[in-house]
């Protein structure tokens, strides 16, 4: 069974949605990497955050290394029950999926807060 993600291409916003929540996700590109910009549609607020430190807060996997960039890829998943956003870590594998309720509560927090445990894709 082919995968139903595409990627999320920079500096256009994409809606993910379900029956919690709905945000905007925008991907920036900036001089020391990427922001993830989710505006919450609800209350209009909105949080940019460094993708990086999603993975990192999990996964005890160190992805913000000084002297190296670092290498992510964000898509749209459409494989589970509603759309999750995809970011992962090219070299290690790590990934976490974030539905529109997770990104809701990021955006309303500032910060990325608790996440669900890490997928390591690494292996397939």
């Amino acid at each position: 069974m082919k995968a139903l993600t595409f990627p999320l291409v920079s500096e256009k916003a994409v809606v993910l949605a379900n029956e919690f929540a709905e945000v905007n996700v925008e991907l920036k590109l900036t001089p020391r990497g990427s922001l993830v910009t989710i505006t919450d549609k609800g209350t209009g607020i909105q949080a940019s955050l460094d993708p990086a430190a999603a993975l990192s807060q999990g996964s005890g996997y160190q992805t913000n290394l000084p002297d190296r960039p670092i290498a992510l890829t964000f898509e749209v998943d459409l494989m589970a029950n509603g759309p999750r956003l995809k970011i992962a870590h090219v070299e290690s594998g790590i990934t976490v999926f974030l539905d529109p309720l997770q990104l809701s509560d990021a955006a309303l927090a500032g910060e990325w807060g608790k996440l669900p445990a890490m997928f390591d894709d690494s292996s397939a």
